[in-house]
């Protein structure tokens, strides 16, 4: 289990938005921003410590253990501890979204202090919008191909997802949704409510307004109008960023890890030394011959021996790449150079095509796609379209 300190808890936490996703989650976590209440949603998940990763997973495999991964393995009830919580979600003030959802119990437990907020909707309207922009990606080939680039960070908050979704749910498969969320969706408002106390509880209408949630909450009410965000815009528009962020990676450590070899391939040794000096000569008849180990040009990874008839300090050997000089031990061993160094590198055409691909045209193209996106995601859109109807 990961053990590195983090501070306690910063700000109380103050109210649980135990809603399902697709059910104005983000406009809520936007409402509740604005009223002063910093609020974990699933995009702030992201955006976590790296030191919290493993403290995630801990979370979500002790209360969704599985055959790989036992309870005795990540900490038997750190689920259910204020401590682990403390260090997850510290610094906010509110939680909502995944993976917070898939633990009300436990978050009711740790924090009973909390009011609880639901936001219901009409279940077989909600299953479209929810399949829409999540059931049907969830268990996708761009979220894993996402992981996938980045094992790093994107790979383990991944699994925290579909862990905790996969817990609540049963199952990750377009089908198991199809066949299972409206059954889940009512379990789990059910549960919630019958969890929490009636004074605790808010059951929240999209469309009411400021009032039910500022005099729940004992806030004034904010001179500007409710936030209506574009959830499933902006998690297209998360979706996206995080792709080209994580290829912009992979092509980078392409460019470096290939073409910067590929581009010092193409310099030459040329085979205009000033001096060659044998180290090994023996004689056959009338001719010396000296035994030398040469690798050709094009032949180098097969690490040949050629016998070079040596005329005295007459003959040149066949050109050398430079890694071959470089790396090869043997012919440092063999070779004593003495070449002038204005001669010791040649330009060739090759050069100069893998020089423009890797060393210009990849980071063209990269820093393009880099301005395009600005570099950066932010959750709340300036646009027309991700400030509409979040349905």
């Amino acid at each position: 289990m990961n053990t590195m300190n983090r501070p306690a808890r910063t700000v109380p936490m103050e109210v649980l938005n135990m809603s399902l996703q697709r059910t104005g989650s983000a406009s809520v976590r936007e409402a509740l921003n604005i009223l002063g209440i910093r609020c974990f949603h699933g995009f702030d998940l992201w955006h976590t410590s790296p030191e919290l990763y493993g403290l995630w997973l801990d979370v979500v495999r002790a209360k969704f253990p599985s055959d790989n991964h036992p309870p005795e393995h990540t900490g038997k009830g750190v689920h259910c501890q204020r401590e682990s919580w403390d260090r997850l979600l510290g610094d906010f003030g509110g939680a909502s979204d995944a993976p917070c959802i898939a633990f009300a119990d436990e978050l009711r437990l740790v924090y009973p202090e909390a009011k609880v907020i639901l936001v219901e909707r009409d279940p077989d309207t909600w299953l479209e919008s929810f399949m829409e922009v999540i059931g049907n990606e969830l268990g996708g080939p761009t979220l894993t191909l996402m992981a996938w680039l980045d094992p790093w960070q994107l790979g383990p908050l991944l699994k925290v997802v579909r862990i905790s979704m996969q817990g609540l749910f049963g199952g990750l498969s377009k089908e198991h949704f199809w066949a299972n969320a409206v059954r889940v969706y009512r379990e789990h408002y059910a549960h919630v409510k019958e969890i929490t106390p009636p004074e605790q509880l808010l059951e929240y209408q999209l469309g009411s307004g400021w009032e039910p949630l500022c005099e729940f909450l004992g806030k004034p009410v904010p001179n500007q109008p409710f936030p209506r965000l574009n959830e499933r815009g902006a998690i297209r528009k998360g979706t996206m960023w995080y792709l080209r962020r994580h290829l912009m990676k992979l092509a980078g450590a392409c460019c470096v890890g290939v073409g910067v070899p590929m581009l010092v391939s193409c310099f030459h040794v040329t085979s205009h030394f000033d001096e060659i000096r044998p180290t090994s000569r023996y004689h056959h008849g009338e001719r010396q011959f000296s035994h030398i180990p040469i690798v050709p040009l094009r032949n180098h990874g097969r690490s040949q021996q050629v016998y070079v008839h040596y005329a005295p300090f007459a003959c040149s050997p066949p050109r050398l790449t430079l890694p071959a000089l470089v790396l090869d031990p043997a012919l440092q061993k063999y070779y004593e150079l003495n070449a002038n160094r204005y001669k010791y590198f040649r330009w060739t055409p090759r050069h100069a095509f893998f020089s423009f691909i890797y060393m210009g045209l990849i980071p063209g193209v990269l820093g393009y796609i880099a301005y395009k996106t600005d570099g950066k995601y932010e959750f709340r859109g300036k646009r027309k379209e991700d400030t509409i109807s979040e349905y």
